[in-house]
């Protein structure tokens, strides 16, 4: 993983630390594996039977979709990360701005309001027109819709219940422990407690 001079110098410490958190859950999530195996095989099947012009491009748009759907998983593992959406945010909008200047003149309210209108397309069809075109070669979806959507998954209830550390696990015959320090439930899987913070293998 290398992180760019430029981003260092954008980001503080934790941003930056929900950054290779985003990346990170590129590779544990299988994605980095993915996207070169897709790769390959449509070199390869172009090598051997050229693909048409209409079929390549419907495997093309297929590809960036499932690219842009792949960027909001590993948003979720940078939330986990970091544990905090206001840093989240923040990253989205100083990403999105390039500037440090221009994010101190930004708000979040109203970034997060933008992706209710970027939505709003959807209702006039000429405009969900321009809004497919729009996305077609994008590999990552719009900052706004980005923050929006880590927004709405913070809020809900599979990302509470993942923090109390109730997720299934590869170990399910495993049964949770207790906390020593303050006895609440924990998984088995979990180093630190949810609840006080404190080691739970001491």
């Amino acid at each position: 993983m290398v992180l760019q001079s430029g981003l260092v110098d954008l980001l503080t410490e934790e941003e930056l630390m929900g950054v290779m958190g985003h990346e990170l859950g590129h590779v544990k999530a299988g994605h980095v594996l993915y996207r070169s195996l897709v790769l390959l095989l449509l070199q390869i099947s172009n090598a051997i039977v050229p693909i048409p012009g209409l079929a390549q491009m419907a495997l093309r748009i297929a590809l960036f979709d499932w690219y842009r759907k792949s960027e909001l998983t590993a948003d979720r593992a940078e939330l986990l990360v970091t544990q905090d959406l206001k840093v989240c945010l923040n990253t989205h909008m100083k990403l999105s701005a390039g500037s440090k200047t221009i994010f101190n003149e930004m708000d979040t309210q109203e970034f997060l309001r933008q992706a209710d209108s970027y939505e709003d397309l959807d209702y006039s069809t000429l405009n969900k027109v321009y809004k497919l075109l729009i996305e077609l070669g994008m590999t990552h979806p719009i900052p706004v819709y980005r923050a929006r959507e880590i927004k709405q998954w913070h809020d809900s209830k599979a990302y509470t219940e993942i923090m109390a550390g109730r997720f299934p696990t590869k170990d399910q015959e495993v049964t949770t422990r207790n906390c020593p320090h303050c006895g609440v439930e924990v998984a088995p899987s979990f180093f630190f407690c949810p609840d006080c913070g404190k080691n739970t293998r001491v």
